[in-house]
């Protein structure tokens, strides 16, 4: 059962991310990209597999994953990049780490 209400800086969180894709785009691609074998770039979703799914039924499944987000208007592109920077450096201040799959 997904939580009532969300706070980015949650222990739980383990991504904080921007994207010019419309949400569903944007899951969709975490989907694919999770479930087939990854070529080239790690992503993501590649570091989700990897780290936070125990077997295959978990994976396709998404067991425990939920996503939240928010949209911004279209004229606010570098707003949204400093939004997402000022998340993570509370959430690096909170925690004394970055979220999980942000460890780059």
């Amino acid at each position: 059962m997904p939580p009532d209400s969300v706070v980015p800086l949650d222990q739980e969180v383990i991504d904080i991310g921007m994207s010019k894709r419309s949400i569903r785009q944007r899951l969709d691609g975490f989907e694919q990209t999770a479930l087939k074998p990854c070529r080239g770039k790690k992503s993501s979703a590649w570091k989700y597999r990897n780290e936070f799914v125990q077997d295959y039924d978990e994976l396709i499944n998404f067991a425990g994953l939920f996503v939240s987000w928010r949209t911004f208007p279209w004229s606010l592109n570098e707003g949204v990049f400093d939004y997402e920077q000022r998340l993570l450096r509370e959430y690096r201040d909170k925690w004394g780490r970055r979220p999980a799959i942000n460890q780059r």
